[in-house]
């Protein structure tokens, strides 16, 4: 959160610089802020930061190398996110580890203390077929049909 509001700050600090130098000055203290996507995300700094490079040409080489660095940054932190997210949870870990059978009668299902839990349900129906596969038989038995001439 900490990190969150300094970088608020210095976002409300870069689009009220007056010159040069103190534009140096916020880049010296933005490359020290632990950055993440999130507070990217939130704070917009890059787009912020380039708005007022443009302004002071002079800081263009710092300002482009410090985007580069949080571009960096907020592309190992989607990477992370995404390896996490398809990797399997603790949850199923664990499942998979503890070595839990189902019973031999899947109808007689029952939690400790409990009713059947399949008692009731009634199988569905076997579904109608595809629209697709309709088209391709009709198509299959025009071709086999014989040729009148």
């Amino acid at each position: 959160m900490e990190a969150l509001k300094r970088a608020m700050a210095k976002a409300e600090d870069l689009k009220t610089v007056p010159n040069a130098r103190t534009l140096f000055g916020i880049i010296a203290e933005l490359e020290s802020l632990p950055v993440s996507a999130d507070l990217l995300q939130k704070t917009m700094l890059p787009k912020v930061l380039q708005e007022t490079v443009r302004r002071f040409p002079a800081a263009l080489g710092a300002g482009h190398r410090l985007r580069i660095r949080w571009r960096d940054a907020f592309r190992q932190d989607l990477a992370k996110l995404k390896e996490a997210a398809d990797s399997p949870s603790a949850a199923v870990a664990k499942a998979s580890q503890d070595d839990v059978a189902l019973p031999h009668n899947p109808t007689s299902i029952r939690g400790p203390g409990e009713k059947n839990l399949l008692e009731g349900l009634v199988p569905t129906p076997p579904g109608k077929p595809l629209r697709k596969q309709q088209r391709q038989q009709r198509i299959t038995a025009f071709l086999k049909a014989p040729v009148v001439s």
